[in-house]
């Protein structure tokens, strides 16, 4: 039952454990310290800068603004209200230097 609970979550594009898995799979294999995050959150797109750091692991349920570069944190406070965080199935795109290290397979209003 393992096996077959295994094969539905990695056969299924937008599932958050699989979304967090590819995210730390492709930040785990840069050495970024600072990365562009692109994400969709209640039907707005929002990019920032942000520390690479806190992809590298597993982000429990949700990644804190706390770590989003100040200027780009103070807007993303504006658009989404004090103490907004953002989770795996909100990111459309991470980028480093002009590459894209992750992309959403499907995006959550699609």
């Amino acid at each position: 039952m393992v096996a077959m609970a295994y094969v539905a979550i990695m056969d299924d594009p937008s599932n958050p454990i699989r979304k967090v898995k590819r995210i730390i799979r492709a930040l785990s294999a840069s050495s970024a310290k600072t990365v562009t995050v692109t994400i969709r959150k209640d039907g707005k797109d929002f990019t920032f800068k942000t520390e690479a750091g806190q992809f590298r692991s597993d982000c429990v349920s949700y990644y804190s603004d706390w770590n989003i570069v100040a200027a780009d944190r103070r807007e993303f406070e504006r658009v989404f209200g004090r103490g907004a965080h953002y989770r795996p199935e909100d990111i459309l795109r991470i980028e480093y230097a002009r590459s894209v290290l992750y992309e959403s397979e499907v995006s959550e209003n699609e």
